[in-house]
């Protein structure tokens, strides 16, 4: 519609302009009244015609080129909507395999599976305690464990000096226990006591050289089932062979001890007759010699007796 509305005004236009040629040359052949001017010369009118027909050539061609430009282009529309049928297809494509490769996992789902593996790793966490705990009490079991009661137990040795004068002394501190039927006492040298501190010094220092040999040990191994054995109220008498490792020197010492079982969970082991330790067998002769020389006296005997009440409770 708005083409033909321009076409029209367009032709008015020569139409107008053509009327306008035509009478500036039938006037321009002279201004008389003869009449001579109203017949245009030869000269004139092509001319006139020309300039009409270039006018309207012009307009033609200015009006088709308009139209041109007013009009779309069907070549760029058609690329322009195959262009975004392209894109859009492959984002449509892209998008769907996209959501196709996502696992999609329900909140719910996610949360019970989560409580299941908690519950699993706690079910597995407790059964392994719990197996460890059984293992454990069945070692402590098998193994009879027992710790040194040191308040109620002790160990004397007894020394004579000029031939004829005996002496008894101990040791205030004692460790030790019973584990797998394997009984150990740990015997601290320093808590030497004679009931006078001077003699406690110089047999710290002279006797036992306590600086370089703090303690002393016994390990004894028990007869097979000797206290799983035995009731409650009830004793026996069992020959054991115990190892003494004092002064830097271990030895072998054979005896008899009684064990009481005074409860489920105390035992009493006592020695039934005294034990002859030899200082020479323990390297203790030298410091011997230096005691007795430092006190100023006749001699020192070099075999000292020794006799025990080791008193064990069963460990919690």
């Amino acid at each position: 519609m708005a083409l033909t509305q321009l076409s029209s005004r367009c032709l008015k236009s020569i139409a107008l302009c053509s009327l306008i040629g035509l009478l500036s040359a039938c006037g321009g052949g002279g201004s008389s009244g003869d009449g001579a001017g109203l017949v245009p010369s030869s000269s004139s009118v092509p001319t006139s015609s020309a300039a009409a027909e270039a006018s309207s050539a012009a307009v033609s061609s200015a009006v088709q080129t308009s139209s041109a430009a007013s009009l779309p282009n069907p070549t760029l529309s058609s690329s322009s909507a195959s262009l975004s049928s392209s894109i859009a297809t492959s984002s449509a494509t892209a998008l769907s395999s996209a959501a196709s490769s996502l696992t999609v996992v329900p909140v719910a789902n996610s949360s019970v599976g989560l409580s299941s593996v908690a519950s699993s790793l706690r079910s597995s966490s407790q059964n392994a305690s719990s197996s460890s705990n059984a293992s454990n009490s069945s070692a402590a079991g098998s193994a009879n464990q027992w710790t040194l009661d040191a308040t109620n137990s002790y160990l004397n040795f007894a020394t004579i000096k000029n031939t004829h004068t005996l002496e008894v002394h101990n040791f205030t501190r004692l460790s030790g226990g019973i584990a797998n039927n394997v009984a150990s006492l740990n015997i601290d040298l320093t808590s030497t006591n004679t009931g006078i501190e001077l003699r406690d010094q110089r047999m710290r220092d002279l006797l036992f050289q306590t600086i370089s040999f703090p303690g002393a040990a016994v390990t004894v191994t028990l007869p097979a089932n000797l206290l799983s054995g035995l009731a409650a109220g009830a004793s026996t008498d069992a020959a054991i062979s115990a190892e003494l490792d004092l002064h830097g020197v271990k030895n072998t010492i054979a005896t008899t001890v009684s064990v009481q079982r005074l409860s489920a969970t105390r035992v009493v082991v006592q020695s039934l007759a005294p034990i002859l330790i030899k200082a020479p067998d323990y390297a203790l002769a030298d410091g011997v010699e230096a005691l007795r020389a430092a006190v100023g006296i006749a001699s020192i005997s070099t075999a000292v007796p020794v006799d025990f009440t080791l008193v064990f409770d069963a460990a919690k």
